[in-house]
């Protein structure tokens, strides 16, 4: 996209190949600011952009168990532990057996001694930490 104007009922945008050899316009009632966070588009409308700052540092871990007896059958894509001391989120992967466990991170140490303690707080789980290769 190289550029936009609107009128009362149409909006023209101007395109060029990626080539860069070839220019045409195309003519719509709407066009869709979906181009990321540097929307040419949004830009163009003037809207500005806030950065909404860090979600902060998180662990993922990849494990295989089989948590049926503890999940929904199915299961959420999303499931949130709000149990103190054990809080995270356990994402589904597609495999019935596998899954990311993610918690908050802190690099400075304030809750590592908690890893081992997170892991092991589903007894009779078959827990197996995965390696990907």
């Amino acid at each position: 996209m190289v550029g936009f104007s609107q009128t009362h009922d149409a909006v023209c945008v101007r395109l060029r190949s990626r080539d860069g050899q070839t220019s045409y316009q195309i003519t719509a009632q709407y066009l869709v600011g979906a181009d990321g966070g540097r929307s040419q588009v949004r830009a163009g409308v003037g809207i500005d952009f806030e950065p909404l700052g860090s979600e902060g540092n998180h662990l993922a871990v990849l494990f295989d168990a089989d948590l049926s007896a503890v999940l929904p059958d199915p299961p959420y894509v999303l499931n949130a532990v709000v149990a103190p001391g054990v809080e995270g989120l356990f994402a589904t992967t597609g495999q019935s057996t596998r899954w990311i466990y993610d918690m908050e991170w802190h690099p400075d140490g304030a809750n590592n001694s908690r890893t081992g303690r997170r892991s092991g707080s589903l007894p009779g789980c078959g827990l197996r930490l995965v390696c990907p290769t």
